[in-house]
């Protein structure tokens, strides 16, 4: 790493994140468990966040959980994660990977209310 990376990398406060992978097909407990194991917080932390659907009723009004839009990635988490702050990352992320796919939704399917094939 250079020294002008250095300087960018501390000025962006990004001197203690580390990565924090969620994969594919891992629940919202797995979530948990895997985030208490790495000692990034207590599982029961991320559940409380995860149990209040508020953030995405407007794509599941009838959600109980955020379960199904906590997008798998990796996430460059700060030493003391904030379950609050990961959760609506990963919400976030979900959004953006939508936002992708619904635009490259042909039009005679989206005006007649068909989803695509992807």
């Amino acid at each position: 790493m250079s020294g002008k990376d250095v300087f960018w990398k501390l000025a962006r406060g990004e001197v203690y994140q580390l990565p924090f992978t969620v994969r594919e097909g891992e629940t919202m407990f797995d979530i948990a468990h895997n985030l208490e194991a790495a000692k990034f917080m207590p599982a029961d932390d991320f559940l409380r966040v995860a149990n209040d659907p508020s953030s995405i009723k407007d794509l599941a009004p009838y959600a109980k959980t955020l379960e199904g839009f906590l997008f798998p990635a990796t996430y460059q988490l700060p030493r003391h994660p904030v379950a609050a702050d990961l959760a609506a990352a990963m919400v976030q992320k979900f959004r953006e990977q939508w936002r992708s796919i619904s635009a490259r939704i042909p039009p005679q399917l989206a005006s007649a209310g068909q989803r695509s094939p992807l």
